[in-house]
């Protein structure tokens, strides 16, 4: 927990922070797939097209056993679970911000994204392209930091077309489970333990998974996307970042905020970030 713990930098860091983990309740699920130690070069997915779901975590056993005929386990440093932890930037004025709640395409995030558990940390540009197509671009960084170097900053600006100047603002923590495909060119991710926030607060989601496919190009009868169906899954829109930045928010733009993120953006569905 401390280890992971001390990558969000000082200046975004709450009082009485504590990152919530733990996957005690789904070894039996786990151990039913049969697990790898890299992925294909297919399955990178660098360019693809993606699609969120949620589902409550009491029902993640069941579709963990649905996908084990179709997928196989994506291991981090030998272990099932990879724990993420990944600092976002954005322009003084929150341009990246406004741009993802106006719906605007192409968008950017720029993020720096911490993998502890094999002691890697990458600079990202993600991009939300017209036709719904997502593209990544990564450029690798020595592990554990949070400032930008010059060059850093030349290369994200060439990225995202923005010439203003970017500064830390916000933060998320996550587990997640990586699934692959075995014939189907298709990664599912399942986010689990997530917490997020900013210097103006933290906040949990703890009973519900977040889910995302991601797909070359998008199928409709996907093996994945049968056993979702098949666990009653509901799609959603949901940023992580922007759920973060409303931390953030004041009274003005929430209308904006629960129109990007539907039932997330109720303060029912958080909790204080503890352990």
């Amino acid at each position: 927990m401390h280890d992971t713990l001390h990558l969000v930098p000082p200046q975004l860091r709450p009082t009485q922070l504590a990152l919530p983990r733990g996957i005690d309740d789904l070894p039996s699920a786990l151990g039913m797939l049969q697990s790898v130690d890299q992925p294909g070069e297919a399955h990178q997915l660098l360019g693809r097209i993606d699609s969120k779901f949620e589902l409550a975590r009491t029902r993640l056993p069941q579709l963990l056993q649905a996908l084990t005929p179709s997928h196989v386990l994506l291991r981090s440093a030998g272990q099932p679970v990879a724990t993420y932890v990944t600092l976002y930037f954005d322009t003084a004025d929150h341009q990246f911000l406004h741009d993802h709640l106006r719906g605007r395409r192409p968008r950017h995030k720029l993020r720096i994204r911490h993998y502890p558990d094999r002691r890697l940390s990458m600079l990202e540009v993600k991009t939300r392209k017209p036709g719904d197509r997502t593209e990544k671009r990564l450029q690798p960084r020595a592990y554990g930091g949070s400032e930008l170097s010059a060059e850093e900053r030349q290369w994200a600006a060439a990225c995202t077309g923005q010439q203003h100047e970017v500064q830390l603002t916000a933060w998320t923590s996550c587990q997640r489970l990586t699934l692959l495909g075995r014939d189907a060119n298709e990664r599912l991710t399942v986010d689990l333990n997530i917490s997020l926030g900013t210097a103006g607060g933290a906040r949990s989601l703890r009973d519900t998974a977040l889910i995302e496919l991601k797909q070359l190009h998008r199928v409709g009868d996907s093996p994945a996307l049968l056993a979702l169906h098949g666990a009653g899954v509901h799609r959603v829109r949901m940023s992580k970042y922007v759920a973060a930045m409303m931390t953030l928010a004041e009274p003005a733009p929430l209308a904006r905020f629960k129109a990007v993120l539907g039932q997330f953006a109720h303060p029912e569905r958080w909790g204080e970030c503890r352990a």
